[in-house]
């Protein structure tokens, strides 16, 4: 069952971001690509906590972050937001890739939410450790 809400969150912030796009922030693009999935899955996974989950969840946000992207780029969405986006003030210069259908950005995005994922089994592992020690404790 938190698989298919995974996908359906995930989902749905990738179908925000196509909406939104080309008339928000890099920063909110970057938070809909990388931020949110990354909240979706550590909320989720520290729900259920499976070790397998380590390695699907980021298997289903890179898939549909790849059909999100085949989308954006196919209807010219993202040359748009990157000619908006791009700026050079001098001492400053940000450019916005339009190739974001590349095997490099879908095995970014799979490693950053299997990352995510490993830093909140940690974090998940290490507080329940502290609460069995504290009831060792009080016997």
């Amino acid at each position: 069952m938190n698989l298919l809400l995974v996908a359906i969150l995930t989902g749905v912030d990738f179908t925000l971001l196509y909406l939104l796009i080309p008339n928000i922030s890099v920063l909110l693009v970057m938070g809909f690509i990388l931020i949110f999935p990354g909240i979706i899955n550590g909320y989720f996974y520290s729900k259920e906590n499976k070790k397998i989950n380590i390695l699907i969840y980021p298997v289903i946000t890179a898939l549909i972050y790849s059909i999100c992207a085949y989308f954006l780029q196919s209807s010219g969405k993202i040359v748009e937001f990157a000619k908006l986006a791009n700026m050079n003030t001098g001492e400053l210069v940000v450019n916005i890739n339009t190739n974001i259908t590349g095997i490099d950005m879908i095995v970014f995005s799979f490693l950053l939410q299997a990352a995510i994922l490993f830093v909140v089994n940690i974090l998940t592992r290490r507080k329940v450790n502290d609460k069995s020690y504290s009831v060792k404790q009080n016997i």
